[in-house]
């Protein structure tokens, strides 16, 4: 019996969550839309705004209970398209399993891969900083969370200047510091979970480079270094690493200094070098304050206009032998004939009387369903069932029965997001 209740509960929870993402997975392909609208029109000339622009994607785990898309006729049907088959079909739910599975095996083992090879790098002092020199002709780069390894090609060692090599520390200090090696496990989690969205994929490189246009803009103005100087050594970087391959970065696992993108994206990139001005901290600090304080408000405003962890069902079903069951919603009109607790059932004969020539039930035999829960509309568990001898003439009749909820799985069930 525990066994079949675990099972159930490990399917009815795939089912849920197959639901939720992807539901979270379609509306995230409208959400890319609103973040290019925002980098290219809105904050086309604050680099800083452009970059928070994608915390927007840090809210689509979250919008898959979202009351309006259950409550209203157009988002209903165009989400049922998935939602119907997600619950009806289990090779379909388990398909959205599966699929999670294998992105997260090719994400994350090109991340092992890359921490490996960085690992078995050389250390050395480079300006007083412990840096990890690759013996490939690959652009520096940054990789690694809790202990962050910069790791610099043995060719731009030996060519480039103390200066230059300070230079280029310090933007991959500010990787660091501004935490986007964490942004990109955030958004490697993002695609894992909604997978099915395209757009993660696509729109990884913008992404990407939105984080190198901000760490250019701040090493420039740190170093003290000219926009032009700056972009020179960008150029003798790239010309000293001279056609050599990375094979080391990992996807999004490492940050870069010169980049692996093709001539038109350099190009665009040295060009935002040259344009560069100077941009007053306080300022930036405001907005980034100003960005974290909308996001929250956001997050908080579909956390509110979402459905809780799970709503306890108020309806009870009467069904009698060979007709159809009998739906009762309205908790006020079976109140005084009903009530139940842990262990028994109390119908009090006179109300209920009433009640079951309403509704047309004539049999003194019947059985009576109560109870359970739901997580989002059409989705939930639990509930009891009692069979009801109505022959007796008692006043109140108690009906003594086994609450199949007080269990620990049916408690878990109800407590997940």
């Amino acid at each position: 019996m525990t066994d079949s209740l675990m099972l159930k509960t490990l399917d009815f929870t795939t089912a849920y969550f197959g639901v939720l993402l992807g539901q979270c997975a379609l509306i995230s392909f409208f959400l890319f839309p609103l973040i290019f609208l925002l980098r290219e029109i809105l904050f086309k000339k604050n680099i800083f705004l452009k970059g928070m622009s994608w915390g927007l994607l840090l809210l689509t785990p979250f919008l898959g209970k979202l009351k309006i898309i259950y409550e209203e006729d157009l988002f209903r049907r165009l989400l049922d398209c998935w939602n119907i088959p997600c619950m009806n079909c289990w090779w379909v739910r388990y398909g959205y399993l599966f699929g999670m599975i294998v992105c997260a095996v090719f994400l994350f083992s090109g991340r092992k891969r890359l921490v490996k090879f960085v690992k078995q790098m050389e250390r050395v002092q480079i300006c007083g900083q412990e840096v990890r020199i690759n013996k490939l002709a690959a652009t520096p780069f940054t990789a690694g969370l809790f202990c962050p390894d910069i790791v610099v090609p043995e060719v731009m060692q030996k060519e480039l200047e103390k200066e230059e090599l300070e230079v280029i520390l310090m933007h991959e200090n500010n990787h660091i510091r501004l935490g986007h090696l964490w942004y990109y496990l955030l958004w490697d989690l993002l695609q894992i979970l909604l997978w099915p969205n395209v757009f993660f994929g696509i729109c990884r490189k913008y992404f990407q480079q939105d984080f190198e246009e901000i760490c250019d803009r701040i090493t420039i103005q740190k170093s003290g270094q000219s926009a032009y100087d700056y972009g020179m050594l960008l150029l003798k970087s790239i010309q000293i690493l001279g056609n050599g391959k990375s094979g080391a970065e990992g996807g999004g696992a490492a940050v870069a200094f010169a980049g692996e993108g093709d001539y038109g994206e350099l190009r665009q990139r040295i060009l935002k070098v040259s344009a560069f001005r100077p941009y007053p901290k306080p300022a930036v600090v405001a907005w980034g304050v100003a960005g974290i304080m909308m996001l929250a408000g956001v997050f908080f405003l579909v956390i509110h206009s979402s459905y809780p962890r799970y709503v306890e069902e108020n309806y009870i079903v009467v069904k009698e032998n060979n007709k159809d069951p009998i739906v009762i919603l309205d908790s006020e009109e079976y109140a005084h004939a009903l009530s139940w607790d842990d262990s028994r059932v109390l119908i009090h004969r006179v109300a209920m009387d009433r009640l079951l020539e309403k509704y047309g039930v004539e049999g003194k035999q019947f059985w009576l369903g109560f109870g359970g829960y739901s997580k989002i509309p059409k989705m939930g568990s639990g509930g009891n069932c009692v069979e009801v001898d109505y022959r007796g003439k008692e006043e109140i009749l108690q009906i003594p029965y086994s609450n199949s909820e007080n269990n620990f799985w049916i408690a878990l069930v109800k407590q997940m997001p």
